[in-house]
């Protein structure tokens, strides 16, 4: 099943809507500079998402000629770099995350992990799920979007311990995003894989396609990711303003 070509036209339409482009412009090479969309509305931030020949650049409405001006004579394939998003914002940049994988998978593309056992968490075992995210970062836990009343939530168990959570947040009525977090006493066994894997199958059988995303620099879950299916299909970087 390597190198399996997945057709992408529900990640297009999902990234589309996200960012309220039309279709053309969404496939336009070089760097396309847009007012945030209704999504987006009222974020002081921005958003550089490099796909393919394309790299859109949503910023608030009243940014965008500064920045079509400052970005038509960078190369694209710098439009990610650090120097670069500091000189598109000189003085404004507050904080920037990433550069972040964005990755997917529909049905005929994943690769189930058979590892560790994981179960869907039942009522009697919210008790351990709270126990088990209090003993984890918290920064790990906001980033996972994961909570103690998620539904559905699916745990890895080493014995009888809970050491690893997945769980499934939606994006649209089409996509969702696997949320993972293990254990840091835990991790390199196949926990976070399985747990992963297992919110994974969930979202396909919902006749959804799976949405992937984590830091590039996080290469254990880019690797979990790949070895679940999953294909590179936009890398992004998030910018808050001052």
């Amino acid at each position: 099943m390597a190198g399996l070509a997945i057709d992408t036209a529900r990640v297009d339409r999902y990234w589309r809507e996200t960012f309220g482009l039309s279709e053309a412009d969404y496939r336009r090479p070089g760097v396309v500079v847009c007012p945030h969309s209704q999504k987006l509305a009222g974020r002081n931030a921005c958003w550089v998402f490099l796909h393919a020949q394309t790299c859109l650049v949503s910023t608030p409405a009243p940014l965008v000629a500064e920045i079509r001006r400052r970005a038509q004579r960078i190369p694209l394939e710098t439009m990610l770099d650090e120097e670069t998003l500091y000189g598109l914002f000189p003085e404004r940049v507050a904080r920037t995350v990433g550069p972040s994988y964005q990755g997917f998978t529909e049905a005929e593309g994943f690769r189930p992990y058979q590892g560790p056992t994981v179960r869907r968490v039942s009522p009697s075992e919210r008790i351990q799920v709270r126990q088990f995210l209090s003993e984890c970062a918290p920064q790990e836990r906001e980033d996972s979007g994961l909570h103690e009343d998620a539904e559905p939530l699916f745990a890895g168990f080493d014995g009888t311990q809970l050491v690893a959570l997945g769980g499934v947040l939606a994006c649209a009525p089409y996509a969702a995003n696997p949320g993972v977090i293990a254990h840091p006493l835990r991790r390199g066994r196949g926990f976070g894989k399985a747990v992963a894997s297992a919110a994974m199958a969930y979202i396909l059988t919902q006749g959804q396609v799976v949405l992937y995303q984590t830091l590039l620099s996080n290469r254990a879950a880019v690797a979990i990711a790949k070895a679940l299916g999953c294909q590179s299909y936009a890398r992004m970087v998030y910018i808050g303003l001052r």
